[in-house]
């Protein structure tokens, strides 16, 4: 835990700048307030309208804006701007938008689902192939600008997906912090209408196993998923743009993991803005991703855990 403070304290001796942290704030606060008052992500990037090819341009467009304001404040403030004559910089950042626009919008999965699965099975496939197209679409775009830019020249490892540097001590006793407070979410309304993400239905008795069988799958599958949406956060967006950013690179992509939740429980989001702002710190200073995996692993599985405390 030592070792992350000092990581902490540095950063902000390093980067902080009250203009640029309230900036931040306001923006993040007002677009939270905005979503949850009118139901923008709920409305207009999910449902029939989020299936048709245009909307991908709009998901693109939703998760390059934060992305945006929170580099161009950044910029305007600091004037560090230097990286934004570089093309490979924007390169990097299409990539990124496309990627995580990709992985929200792709509606795709329930027509496989139809296809592979039985009607009996039918939820069962869809939730556990939304989990499996988001590893896809986060993990092969990463890794093929890595295989085809970065293998040689610039990264050793895949964007922090090392265990050097790692240590498991600190993170069990951050997930020991943070149980009260998901023990607390665990009875607000909100939160039982999001966890546990799911829930057993007819596939175990069409294909005769017990209901902890597709349970334990399905929750295999979504701790597995959150490897790579640490690798695409703070590996791609911290590790990989920090050559070009520095340490700048941790505010835009805090800006766009905030709007990554907008579709789930308003105290989650909140949260999630003060979870990135700490892993990207970690990963920016100990070049390994896996401390995020680990605490986003046991958060997401502890949510779970709590949710299913409620409803036995």
């Amino acid at each position: 835990m030592k070792q992350i403070l000092k990581y902490l304290k540095k950063y902000l001796a390093e980067h902080f700048n009250v203009w640029l942290y309230l900036g931040i704030a306001v923006f993040l606060g007002a677009s939270i307030y905005w979503n949850y008052h009118t139901g923008f992500y709920r409305v207009y990037l999910t449902g029939p309208f989020a299936r048709t090819g245009i909307s991908f341009f709009y998901h693109c467009l939703f998760y390059a804006f934060p992305w945006l304001v929170g580099m161009g404040l950044q910029a305007l403030l600091t004037r560090r701007a230097a990286f934004l004559q570089e093309p490979g910089f924007w390169g990097m950042f299409l990539v990124a938008v496309a990627a995580v626009a990709l992985t929200d919008w792709f509606p795709h999965h329930r027509l496989l689902a139809e296809v592979i699965f039985p009607p009996e099975a039918y939820y069962f496939g869809v939730k556990t192939l939304w989990n499996l197209k988001t590893s896809f679409f986060y993990l092969i775009p990463v890794l093929l600008y890595w295989f085809i830019w970065d293998r040689k020249k610039h990264q050793s490892n895949l964007y922090g997906l090392t265990y050097k540097g790692f240590d498991a001590r600190p993170y069990l006793f951050m997930l020991a912090i943070v149980v009260p407070g998901i023990i607390w979410a665990s009875f607000q309304p909100d939160f039982l209408q999001t966890y546990p993400t799911f829930l057993p239905g007819p596939e175990s008795e069409y294909w005769k196993i017990p209901k902890w069988v597709p349970v334990a799958i399905y929750e295999f599958l979504y701790g597995a998923d959150f490897t790579f949406v640490e690798l695409y956060f703070r590996g791609f967006l911290v590790i990989g743009m920090a050559r070009w950013m520095g340490k700048d690179a941790i505010i835009p992509m805090i800006c766009m993991y905030c709007f990554l939740h907008f579709g789930k429980p308003a105290g989650e989001t909140i949260s999630s803005a003060f979870g990135g702002y700490i892993l990207g710190v970690i990963a920016y200073y100990s070049r390994t991703i896996l401390g995020g995996v680990f605490i986003h692993i046991g958060v997401a599985l502890l949510m779970e855990l709590a949710a299913w405390g409620q409803i036995l």
